[in-house]
């Protein structure tokens, strides 16, 4: 089942299938079991895969996977090979099949999962931006590790311009342009100054500002046009249903 599809990003969640001949593919594929262990097969070595674990293979690696345990399932992340160079600047190839790290193993599995969280494609854009780097970081390969050093006063400014575009917030791509950085460092940096990647700050923002407005007794059609959210739109970066939802948080 897919649960999230654009440009450069799928993801999928996959149910017990018996396991997978030998194949390759022309995406990326980084994955993370939510239940059972996997017998892989990669390019000519083998590994075991439990929910710990999350495996990284490159495009048009020859794979195979045993998955013959019925409680198998897994989170998919599959990644168009110019993802690399479009969000990090830089081309990438991971050394290693698969790599033991709980908390990203975890963060995959959510981002996999339905949600019916509001927001838009830019948002989870994001946060797959940000589990690539880590990673990136993680693997023997990298051998320039995203480490940012602080910056306040580009952070500032960033967070500026959202605030003056809420009706039309420019997205991660424009973001970065007018930057002169690659969207990766603008999600990386934003993210280690504000505690969260840009869209996601700005959603924070747009939300307190409703509640705030709605505890002052303003109707919802009145707190929609006040803070910009668009109504009726398709697809809305936070529609009518979701500023009426905010009503049950406003104590």
């Amino acid at each position: 089942m897919i649960t999230y599809r654009d440009g450069w990003f799928e993801l999928a969640l996959l149910e017990n299938t018996g396991g997978f001949p030998r194949h390759t593919h022309d995406e990326y594929v980084i994955s993370a079991n939510l239940n059972g262990v996997e017998h892989v097969w990669l390019d000519g070595n083998t590994f075991d895969v439990d929910p710990l674990m999350v495996t990284t293979y490159n495009p048009h690696q020859l794979q195979s996977g045993d998955n013959s345990d019925g409680r198998w399932q897994c989170g998919s992340l599959y990644v168009q090979p110019g993802a690399f160079q479009h969000f990090f600047g830089r081309a990438f190839q991971f050394a290693q099949g698969v790599q033991q790290t709980p908390v990203l193993a975890q963060q995959l599995k959510l981002l996999a999962s339905p949600s019916d969280e509001p927001g838009d494609g830019a948002m989870y854009q994001e946060r797959l931006v940000l589990l690539l780097a880590a990673l990136m970081d993680n693997d023997m390969g990298s051998s320039a590790p995203l480490k940012m050093v602080s910056e306040g006063g580009r952070v500032k400014r960033i967070k500026a311009r959202l605030l003056d575009c809420l009706a039309e917030p420019p997205n991660l791509d424009a973001l970065a342009r007018d930057e002169h950085i690659t969207v990766a460092h603008l999600v990386h940096s934003f993210h280690q100054e504000a505690g969260m990647p840009p869209l996601a700050w700005l959603m924070q923002r747009r939300i307190g500002k409703a509640r705030e407005l709605l505890r002052q007794g303003m109707s919802i059609s009145e707190v929609a046009l006040s803070c910009q959210y668009r109504l009726n739109s398709d697809p809305p970066p936070l529609n009518y249903s979701s500023v009426a939802a905010l009503v049950f948080f406003w104590i």
